[in-house]
């Protein structure tokens, strides 16, 4: 299972092949939506503000949306969260909560610094992709055609033996600063 806060689905929406459409539109191949009500809410009413509807064509925003509810488990959290500075965000941590979920992908920084949080991950959309994604140029998720899953044996030898290496292969594949500290590549 697999939570979208709506910065991650609003990113996705306003720039085709970005990251953030392509850690989407990844999840849903490989992975499950979950939510709830009240982040499905969130998600629309943010998508329908004027600023971004002047940027974002209606039939764009209504296939994101589709994307995720047509694919999505829903869930109805009881238990409250109360475990993020910006109290708007405890409703990703309630539904992760609810549907065990191992990740939340998201671009706002009220949830990125609450990673890991009860075991879930939170990740920018970019570190997303480089957890789930062999990169290779045929594949949706593109960039260098060799695979880039840090559970490989040869990126744990890179990153042990090749501290350089590893921090240059890293940044080469749009993972961020704050992931690459904390996945030991290096320390800055």
């Amino acid at each position: 299972m697999i939570v979208f806060d709506a910065s991650a689905v609003v990113s996705a929406a306003l720039k085709a092949d970005s990251a953030s459409e392509r850690a989407l539109l990844r999840a849903e191949e490989v992975d499950v939506f979950a939510l709830s009500a009240a982040v499905d809410a969130e998600i629309a009413e943010v998508l329908g503000r004027p600023k971004f509807a002047h940027v974002i064509p209606l039939l764009r925003r209504q296939r994101f949306l589709e994307i995720l509810r047509s694919a999505a488990v829903w869930f109805e959290p009881a238990l409250p969260v109360t475990d993020c500075r910006d109290a708007k965000d405890n409703k990703y941590l309630e539904l992760a909560l609810a549907a065990g979920s191992e990740t939340i992908v998201s671009g706002d920084y009220d949830l990125l610094v609450r990673h890991p949080w009860r075991g879930v991950r939170i990740l920018h959309p970019a570190d997303y992709l480089a957890l789930t994604c062999f990169r290779e140029r045929a594949d949706p998720c593109s960039g260098p055609s060799f695979p880039v899953m840090l559970e490989e044996p040869s990126h744990l030898l890179i990153r042990r033996e090749f501290p350089t290496a590893g921090l240059r292969l890293a940044f080469a594949n749009g993972l961020s600063r704050p992931f690459v500290e904390m996945h030991g590549f290096c320390t800055f």
